[in-house]
């Protein structure tokens, strides 16, 4: 597998963890079983749904598929196009999916309590943007669906109907990234773009709060396939002669490769990739694509605005996945590995109980034992993209695994 990929992660409230990394899906629950899926294409989106009780994912193959937490049973549907955004409406059992041609689908779940297995409902077209759609997000309320385009708007439309739109947050310059609710205060939306800005919304009205311009930082643009690389990035400036003479263009051939890939990373500007909020405070945290750091924000009640004051976490690698749980942040990388922080302090959690999960581990091995593919300690924070390298983790290992602390494959 190649060492730059999307990495996504999730968690239940059951202790279940979900990790991806380009087209593979593992599901590890609390009953220390391990299932991995290979996927036709790269997957954009996974999330527990139904209280919890199953995994969704959704990505480039157009299909959106849903394995039970323990049973691993799994049903799917398929959709017109390339899925870009997914959400949930829990009250009634439905999913929404956002799709590349810029329309929004419903589609029902059925349970079957007696084989533990969910069934998936024809999708019915429900509305639809004049262009892309890149985040889809239901209000804490369930009241609302928000949804994003690359037009630079966040639309709101009444649910469950979807036959009202309620207002329009207008004000970006650039494509809207991210769209991310305040579980804490339902009538607050905040979003990022292609603008990098991050701004809060009073979305009922399509009120403009705050604007608050993301740190300016140095990014190095990996070298990747275009497959792999986001679809949110920008050209600063591109310009087309048609009528350029011959001269012109021998001179511009003749511009050196230093110089072009000079070029490159100048006409490059990150836009903001992740924004999510802790539903237990008033946080809120963000990057732009291919940073190593992360941003922290506090949401002031008092002032009902983003706090000027930002917390900066320096990770081993390119962000691509935040989530929060319990007093506990987890931070995923491109190269699947996940970092557990403290919310109180921002520190790395250094406790021997705590892991980490590493998903090229995984990917690597040819035999899923019981818990061997949950358990990593934190300080080993690296690749392993190759069996032979698992020499190196039972030689460092060796009187954790004496102490009967933790396991680790053995090679066939």
């Amino acid at each position: 597998m190649s060492s730059f990929g999307v990495s996504l992660f999730a968690l239940s409230k059951y202790g279940d963890v979900a990790l991806t990394k380009d087209n593979h899906v593992f599901l590890c629950n609390a009953n220390n079983e391990c299932h991995k899926v290979v996927l036709d294409g790269v997957v954009m989106v996974v999330m527990f749904v139904l209280d919890d009780e199953y995994l969704l994912t959704a990505g480039n193959d157009k299909s959106v598929r849903i394995f039970h937490r323990t049973t691993f049973a799994s049903v799917s549907c398929s959709l017109p196009k390339k899925i870009t955004g997914c959400t949930a409406l829990p009250s009634r059992s439905e999913l929404f999916v956002a799709i590349k041609s810029g329309d929004i689908y419903s589609i029902t779940i059925a349970v079957n309590t007696q084989t533990r297995t969910a069934e998936l409902g024809t999708p019915k077209l429900r509305f639809g943007h004049y262009s892309i759609i890149t985040d889809v997000a239901i209000d804490p309320t369930n009241s609302v669906i928000c949804t994003s385009d690359r037009d630079e708007k966040i639309r709101t439309t009444h649910l469950p109907d979807c036959l009202e739109i309620q207002s329009f947050c207008l004000g970006h310059t650039e494509f809207v990234s991210r769209i991310c609710f305040l579980p804490r205060h339902p009538t607050l939306l905040v979003s990022g773009s292609g603008d990098q800005t991050i701004r809060l919304w009073k979305f009922n009205t399509g009120e403009l709060l705050q604007t608050f311009s993301f740190p300016k930082q140095e990014h190095h643009v990996p070298k990747a396939p275009a497959s792999t690389l986001s679809t949110t990035k920008r050209k600063l400036e591109t310009s087309t002669t048609t009528d350029a003479s011959e001269a012109t263009k021998n001179e511009e051939e003749e511009v050196s490769e230093e110089e072009e890939e000079e070029g490159d990373d100048d006409s490059l500007v990150p836009a903001i990739s992740i924004i999510e909020s802790d539903p237990e405070s008033d946080v809120i945290v963000a990057t732009v694509e291919f940073s190593k750091q992360l941003y922290v924000f506090h949401f002031d009640t008092a002032t009902q605005t983003v706090s000027p004051q930002v917390n900066v976490l320096n990770l081993h690698n390119t962000i691509t996945c935040v989530r929060f749980g319990g007093n506990r942040m987890f931070v995923a990388c491109c190269d699947g590995v996940v970092t557990v922080f403290d919310k109180l302090s921002w520190e790395v959690v250094t406790d021997k109980n705590q892991v980490v999960l590493n998903v090229n581990q995984l990917a690597a091995s040819t035999v899923l034992e019981s818990t061997v593919e949950r358990l990593l300690p934190l300080e080993f924070r690296r690749k392993y993209h190759d069996p032979e390298d698992w020499a190196d983790v039972q030689e460092n290992v060796t009187d954790r695994i004496a102490n009967k602390k933790m396991k680790v494959y053995k090679k066939k």
